[in-house]
């Protein structure tokens, strides 16, 4: 992202595909911008800061500032499943409740809209 950066990229593309196998995704912050992606095969996730934000500007050099929000993640990882939440934390405004769609509802929705959703059970992880 910056001159702070990572400095020799090609050493850790080493190190993360050596060990690729035992690594389901690399969490990092301090990064001032939420970002994502996939490097060597696996996926990253990285949050904003508590303190300004940055811009990222693909046709610049220049490192950019916004005064957004704070913002921190929440991981919710188990076995199957690795999902993150990502929330600014000093938000103000109204939260709108409602219950929960039930299944039958959403596949009602899906198939409405044309998409069919599948009704079997989870495929089963291969063995590793």
């Amino acid at each position: 992202l910056d001159a702070k950066g990572m400095n020799n990229w090609p050493a850790f593309h080493r190190v993360i595909a050596h060990h690729h196998q035992r690594i389901r995704h690399i969490f990092h912050g301090h990064c001032h911008v939420a970002v994502q992606g996939n490097v060597a095969g696996i996926s990253f996730s990285g949050i904003r800061s508590m303190g300004p934000q940055a811009y990222t500007d693909l046709k610049s050099d220049q490192a950019l500032r916004q005064m957004l929000d704070p913002h921190y993640a929440v991981a919710l990882v188990d076995e199957h499943a690795l999902v993150t939440h990502f929330q600014d934390f000093t938000y103000a405004g109204p939260t709108l409740r409602r219950d929960r769609q039930k299944f039958e509802n959403f596949i009602r929705i899906c198939a409405e809209r044309g998409v069919t959703v599948p009704l079997s059970e989870p495929l089963e992880h291969a063995a590793e």
